[in-house]
């Protein structure tokens, strides 16, 4: 049984077009000189449950919901987040993780400034 929604609200998804096909999304911080600073096109899906899903994590998946909650067995605290030791093993592992729930022919996990960013290349996911 899926948890009971906690409030409405409006989600923004990337529009499905053919222009992605040759041009992949792109948007530039910074303003652009040599063209547009981005080539994205959104939809808006309004009055969208948002509720709180940790009981129910088993009734999500990405063919069904275009997401999953995996767990992972390396418990990274907040605070080691930004220490590369201690990151970088975590990343592995969740790789790993990746690459087989999702049967990728490759999984790239990096850092960029703040976050991370995970890179799912080889398998389209519809």
């Amino acid at each position: 049984m899926v948890a009971r929604p906690c409030f409405m609200s409006q989600l923004r998804y990337l529009k499905d077009s053919l222009m992605y096909i040759e041009e992949k999304p792109y948007g530039f911080k910074e303003p652009n000189k040599q063209g547009p600073s981005d080539n994205i096109k959104v939809d808006f899906v309004n009055d969208v449950h948002i509720g709180d899903i940790r009981k129910d994590t088993e009734a999500f998946s990405i063919e069904r919901n275009g997401f999953s909650v995996f767990h992972i067995e390396n418990d990274l605290p907040y605070e080691d987040y930004h220490d590369h030791d201690k990151v970088e093993p975590y990343f592995r592992e969740l790789e790993m993780l990746l690459k087989n729930r999702l049967d990728a022919s490759r999984v790239d996990v990096f850092r960029h400034s703040v976050g991370f960013i995970l890179c799912l290349l080889g398998r389209q996911l519809t």
